[in-house]
């Protein structure tokens, strides 16, 4: 399934983490999902992004991200997506590609996008009506 940001994050002078809006899905106790999210985004170099999902209890979610700038590129690993993980460059951001895995516990719940300004600026960082999260039960 595919779900859509249906509200446009504006983060401004802030770096504390928000949901956003329409990026989520649910999974039952004990299952395993894969997911890919694609932002279309806009930050300054400055503030660039970070994003962390909020999971179920006791849930384990690892990954990676490709994260697009203007002038570069940057990609990591992510052992732990419900830890705040910063895309940062020397270059304005544009938009990111995040990949991942959760395997649940015995507790049933939402897995939510968040997002924020990695440096609070006073600059916007945007993720836009547009991006959208797909999500399938592997087990």
């Amino acid at each position: 399934q595919t779900w859509f940001c249906s509200s446009t994050l504006t983060s401004n002078a802030d770096d504390t983490l928000s949901d956003v809006t329409g990026m989520k899905f649910f999974v039952d106790a004990s299952q395993t999902w894969v997911f890919e999210a694609h932002l279309q985004i806009s930050t300054a170099a400055t503030p660039d992004i970070k994003v962390a999902f909020t999971v179920p209890a006791a849930a384990a979610t690892t990954g990676n991200y490709l994260y697009h700038a203007t002038t570069a590129m940057a990609s990591a690993r992510v052992a732990d997506w419900t830890a705040s993980t910063s895309m940062v460059t020397a270059a304005a951001g544009t938009g990111a590609d995040l990949y991942g895995r959760l395997v649940n516990s015995t507790t049933a719940g939402w897995v939510q996008l968040q997002a924020a300004q990695a440096t609070s600026d006073a600059s916007d960082t945007h993720v836009y009506v547009g991006s959208w999260i797909t999500a399938r039960r592997v087990a």
